[in-house]
């Protein structure tokens, strides 16, 4: 994967870029000696460009024949997955310390979805679950703090014998995607919290409600809700 992706990277921002800069610096110069088409020089430029746009195209269709499906997944990248944009002629553009934060403190799957070189791993932490409160929601005390969590992120079960909150993480599976500026690790992003089915009916007593704050979006204790 790796070797395919750097060849893909070569091809598209390399070979793609020059080659169609040359079609079209030819084809400007083609254009401007259409009046003088009987001379020597506009057939000779007339020639070499009717070459380029052959060796051109059928690169082009081989190169994608062969790199469609990275190209497609590179064109989905972002500052959540990728420390610089590549463009063509191989130029790396760095993305905002600013971008980057937003990106990798928030919830975005998409871009480690999209590419085939991330693992996809289930995290499973314990947490303490405290009861449900009269307004609906639930409270659970997680690394010293208490939260709020609303009821669409709580599933009560029989499968577990403790309060357990689980996760989604990508990894990288090649370490050399790292020297490309990709991101070695996600942060956890928090898919839903697992209660035992014998604490459903269980109330929060009024100074842990109070004391809670709610669980809104951004990072709780190191995992990142939606």
């Amino acid at each position: 994967m790796y070797e395919q992706w750097i060849a893909m990277e070569q091809f598209y921002y390399g070979y793609f870029a020059w080659g169609l800069l040359v079609v079209i610096i030819l084809s400007i110069l083609l254009v401007s000696c259409l009046y003088y088409v009987n001379l020597l020089i506009p057939k000779i430029i007339l020639i070499l460009t009717l070459i380029a746009f052959t060796i051109f195209g059928v690169g082009v269709v081989r190169g994608y024949s062969q790199y469609g499906d990275l190209i497609e997944q590179a064109s989905k990248e972002s500052a959540a997955i990728r420390n610089f944009k590549r463009t063509f002629f191989m130029i790396d553009m760095p993305y905002q310390a600013m971008e980057m934060k937003a990106y990798r403190d928030g919830y975005f799957d998409e871009g480690f979805e999209a590419v085939d070189f991330y693992e996809k791993m289930f995290v499973s932490e314990p947490v303490e679950y405290l009861g449900a409160t009269q307004q609906g929601g639930y409270v659970f005390r997680i690394g010293g703090s208490e939260y709020v969590v609303s009821q669409a992120w709580v599933r009560f079960s029989d499968e577990v014998n403790q309060a357990v909150r689980i996760g989604t993480q990508y990894q990288v599976a090649d370490p050399r995607f790292i020297e490309l500026g990709f991101v070695e690790k996600s942060r956890v992003l928090l898919d839903e919290y697992i209660v035992p089915s014998q604490a459903e009916n269980h109330m929060a007593d009024k100074a842990g409600v109070t004391a809670a704050q709610l669980q809104a979006r951004g990072i709780v204790k190191g995992w990142v809700v939606p």
